[in-house]
């Protein structure tokens, strides 16, 4: 699922991949972990990231890998280019 620039969005059913925004200038790391820890996907690819300095991200990285390791969620950030296979 890629929602978009927003985390307002509902569901009909369970899904496997959120692509979710991480950073934004109306978006807190904590509100962004919290959303997706209450869709429980399977795998969270961060969007929206490329405008913070690579110091910050990852920061804003580990905070997040940490929270969704917890939850059972994998944490998938993507290189440019880098392509994501979930059934092996």
């Amino acid at each position: 699922m890629h929602p978009g620039d927003s985390l307002a969005f509902s569901l009909n059913q369970p899904i496997e991949v959120l692509a979710l925004p991480i950073t934004a200038p109306w978006l807190t790391i904590k509100d962004a972990v919290e959303t997706a820890i209450k869709i429980k996907p399977k795998v969270v690819i961060p969007i929206h990231d490329a405008i913070m300095k690579d110091f910050m991200l990852q920061r804003i990285y580990n905070v997040a890998q940490e929270r969704f390791s917890e939850a059972g969620i994998k944490f998938a950030p993507l290189e440019l280019g880098e392509k994501l296979i979930i059934n092996e």
